[in-house]
Protein backbone atom coordinates (compact mmCIF):
# COMPACT_ATOMS: atom_id res chain seq x y z
CA UNK A 1 0.00 0.00 0.00
CA UNK A 2 1.42 3.46 -0.67
CA UNK A 3 1.96 6.06 1.75
CA UNK A 4 -0.79 8.27 0.31
CA UNK A 5 -3.47 5.33 0.31
CA UNK A 6 -2.20 4.73 4.09
CA UNK A 7 -2.56 8.02 4.86
CA UNK A 8 -6.41 8.65 3.13
CA UNK A 9 -7.71 5.66 5.13
CA UNK A 10 -5.84 7.00 8.44
CA UNK A 11 -7.52 10.12 8.07
CA UNK A 12 -11.09 8.19 7.27
CA UNK A 13 -11.14 9.91 3.76
CA UNK A 14 -11.26 6.56 2.95
CA UNK A 15 -13.19 3.41 4.69
CA UNK A 16 -10.34 0.66 5.86
CA UNK A 17 -12.14 -2.50 3.96
CA UNK A 18 -13.04 -6.02 5.67
CA UNK A 19 -10.19 -7.13 3.74
CA UNK A 20 -7.87 -4.44 5.07
CA UNK A 21 -8.58 -5.42 8.58
CA UNK A 22 -8.45 -9.53 8.06
CA UNK A 23 -5.06 -8.57 6.81
CA UNK A 24 -3.84 -6.12 9.71
CA UNK A 25 -5.40 -8.43 12.12
CA UNK A 26 -2.82 -11.20 10.76
CA UNK A 27 0.23 -9.15 10.51
CA UNK A 28 -0.38 -7.93 13.89
CA UNK A 29 -1.31 -11.49 14.89
CA UNK A 30 -4.70 -10.50 16.64
CA UNK A 31 -8.48 -10.63 16.70
CA UNK A 32 -10.14 -8.98 13.87
CA UNK A 33 -12.42 -7.62 17.27
CA UNK A 34 -9.28 -6.29 18.72
CA UNK A 35 -8.73 -3.58 16.28
CA UNK A 36 -11.41 -3.41 13.89
CA UNK A 37 -13.56 -0.04 14.25
CA UNK A 38 -17.46 -0.86 15.69
CA UNK A 39 -20.06 -1.32 13.20
CA UNK A 40 -22.07 2.15 13.74
CA UNK A 41 -18.49 3.69 12.61
CA UNK A 42 -18.06 1.76 9.60
CA UNK A 43 -19.32 4.53 6.97
CA UNK A 44 -17.60 7.07 8.96
CA UNK A 45 -15.43 8.08 5.95
CA UNK A 46 -18.85 9.09 3.62
CA UNK A 47 -20.32 10.95 6.18
CA UNK A 48 -17.36 12.84 7.07
CA UNK A 49 -17.13 16.42 6.05
CA UNK A 50 -14.39 18.98 5.43
CA UNK A 51 -13.72 22.38 3.69
CA UNK A 52 -10.97 23.77 1.45
CA UNK A 53 -9.52 26.53 2.96
CA UNK A 54 -10.69 29.95 0.31
CA UNK A 55 -6.65 30.59 -0.26
CA UNK A 56 -6.45 27.09 -1.83
CA UNK A 57 -10.09 27.62 -3.82
CA UNK A 58 -8.61 31.57 -4.82
CA UNK A 59 -5.07 29.46 -6.81
CA UNK A 60 -7.43 27.15 -8.02
CA UNK A 61 -9.33 30.27 -9.72
CA UNK A 62 -6.41 31.63 -10.94
CA UNK A 63 -4.88 28.34 -12.22
CA UNK A 64 -8.12 27.92 -14.19
CA UNK A 65 -8.02 31.42 -15.56
CA UNK A 66 -4.22 31.13 -16.47
CA UNK A 67 -5.09 27.83 -18.56
CA UNK A 68 -7.46 29.14 -20.26
CA UNK A 69 -5.35 31.92 -21.29
CA UNK A 70 -2.69 29.18 -22.52
CA UNK A 71 -4.99 27.12 -24.57
CA UNK A 72 -5.92 30.47 -26.38
CA UNK A 73 -2.56 31.46 -27.24
CA UNK A 74 -1.94 28.01 -28.21
CA UNK A 75 -5.07 27.86 -30.74
CA UNK A 76 -3.93 30.98 -31.83
CA UNK A 77 0.02 29.70 -32.80
CA UNK A 78 -1.37 26.77 -34.23
CA UNK A 79 -3.98 28.50 -36.87
CA UNK A 80 -0.94 30.61 -37.96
Amino acid sequence: MSQSAYSRRENGSIKITDNEWKRIAKVLDVKIEEICELEENKNYALSQSFSIPSFIIEHIELLKKENKILKNELSRLKKN
